[in-house]
């Protein structure tokens, strides 16, 4: 069993181990995969206690790791810090600050064209793209877009919940809920949604 694994089971919501981790890994190695993943996961911690300006800086930091790295599957990674940067960034309201995360995040999918999961990082960008348009209250053009993501092409957990929270808020912005689409949503969506 992998030290992170152990590490995510046991003490993945404790800022404080959390913190001592990453900072006994800087200490011990410069392997860019390691480093990014300590900052990483050191943000998700922060993430998850709602500490969103702090899980900010250390998502820009395993980004900073990663796109540095000479090693193509550790700089896929970046990707994963993007993407939660801009969730954060979303929940603080800072959309503009977001769509330029965002901006980064396609150029750097655009990176990983003839990558195994090219078609599915393409269905991510619709994703994150409609979550910001939500957040600027954009919600029809936000429903176009997600009207063209390729359900099929979500092969992540993750991306699927991502997609049913983005067209749960549209429709709610739209307030075009009817019963049975609300239902829907809510069935696929609520027991993995993240709280």
């Amino acid at each position: 069993v992998a030290a992170s694994d152990v590490y995510k089971r046991q003490i993945k919501n404790n800022v404080d181990s959390v913190n001592h981790y990453q900072q006994k890994i800087s200490l011990l190695t410069n392997d860019s995969g390691l480093l990014g993943e300590s900052f990483g996961i050191t943000a998700y911690t922060y993430q998850n206690n709602n500490l969103f300006a702090e899980a900010i800086k250390n998502y820009v930091k395993a980004s900073e790791i990663y796109s540095n790295s000479n090693i193509k599957k550790t700089k896929y990674r970046e990707i994963y810090s993007l993407v939660n940067s801009t969730n954060c960034l979303l929940e603080l309201g800072s959309v503009e600050q977001a769509t330029i995360t965002n901006t980064k995040l396609q150029k750097i999918i655009s990176d990983f064209t003839v990558h195994p999961r090219s078609k599915n990082l393409k269905e991510l960008i619709k994703i994150q793209q409609a979550r910001i348009l939500v957040a600027s209250k954009k919600f029809k053009e936000a429903k176009i877009v997600l009207e063209k993501v390729v359900e099929k092409n979500l092969d992540r957990e993750s991306m699927q919940i991502e997609y049913y929270d983005a067209l749960h808020d549209t429709y709610n912005g739209l307030e075009k809920y009817n019963l049975g689409e609300y239902l829907s949503l809510i069935h696929i969506s609520e027991p993995t949604r993240p709280r």
